[in-house]
């Protein structure tokens, strides 16, 4: 999400997760920018994840974010604090295990649904001008309705400071490699005034050639996931952590490489040989990201119909 913002013009200033691997994974990329030219895969800021404060606290956890944490990461570090409201963008994609189609054991009342909830607490603690929340469009199934109704009610908390509203937006349809289908949410601070449009129109729909497996990958023919085979001459689905296997010109079948799946994902010039940080680390980080194109042109149109920037 920072990588696609950075794209549009903003600028990274705080991030958290509670994987202490992405961290090391930002770190490393943060150091790589001295070394290449700069583009949008190079980490800016702070990262905190699974970082322990003096009372055992763990300030990478969505829980524990709130201005004061930032601003002493911030402090920390050397960067500006915050005040109240200062902030031109928040950005969040919580877990989706808990709602996935493919999770068997999904259930509406799962922990990790509930950080959905915690992103809204940190939105009226920190008051930001703009919020872009995601994910899973089977957010939208219904076995998925009493937490879904239970999260609408928590927006209508806020309605007295943030216009809102949503959509179903599929990343292909803006320039992502991609077929990924994911549930958007756009939340402005009514100081702002309520834009014409909240969301961008389709940029890449139809899905461009440019876009296609085999252009991107021009040794691969095909591939094979949990859906079964498919032929390279469209847009990748959606990507998992799981195992994807190719056919290349040559015959060989075998597994899609990290390299590969970078391409994927719009990430080829972010370095991943990072120590510590295993393959299977590395395609669960790939598998779970938000599309950078998608989010973009999300941030691309905040710029320029909202913040007027």
């Amino acid at each position: 999400m920072s990588k696609g913002a950075k794209i549009a013009g903003f600028s990274s200033i705080y991030q958290s997760d509670i994987w202490e691997l992405t961290k090391k994974v930002f770190e490393f990329n943060k150091e790589q920018k001295i070394l290449l030219p700069d583009n949008y895969c190079f980490s800016e800021g702070v990262y905190q994840a699974g970082e322990e404060g003096p009372n055992k606290i763990n300030y990478g956890n969505m829980y524990n974010v709130r201005l004061e944490t930032i601003n002493n990461s911030l402090a920390k570090h050397g960067y500006s604090t915050l005040n109240l409201g200062d902030l031109a963008l928040m950005t969040s994609g919580s877990p989706c295990q808990d709602m996935s189609r493919v999770n068997p054991y999904r259930h509406p009342s799962g922990t990790r649904n509930l950080l959905m909830v915690q992103q809204l607490r940190i939105v009226k603690k920190l008051m930001p001008m703009v919020t872009i929340l995601e994910q899973v469009d089977s957010f939208f199934d219904a076995p998925m309705t009493p937490f879904k109704e239970s999260f609408f009610r928590a927006l209508r908390q806020i309605e007295g400071d943030y216009y809102w509203a949503y959509d179903i937006l599929n990343a292909m349809d803006y320039g992502s490699r991609q077929n990924r289908k994911r549930v958007i949410f756009i939340l402005i601070r009514k100081d702002l005034g309520v834009p014409s449009k909240f969301f961008p129109l389709p940029t890449t729909k139809p899905a461009q050639p440019c876009q296609f497996v085999n252009n991107l990958l021009p040794h691969i023919v095909g591939y094979t996931t949990k859906d079964g085979y498919k032929p390279a001459n469209q847009v990748f689905g959606t990507m998992t952590s799981g195992l994807i296997r190719v056919l290349t010109t040559e015959g060989e079948r075998r597994s899609m490489t990290i390299k590969e799946r970078q391409v994927l994902c719009n990430l080829e010039d972010l370095n991943l040989d990072v120590p510590s940080v295993t393959e299977t680390d590395k395609c669960e980080m790939l598998g779970n990201m938000v599309q950078i194109p998608l989010m973009a042109d999300l941030c691309k149109h905040i710029r320029k119909e909202i913040l007027k920037a």
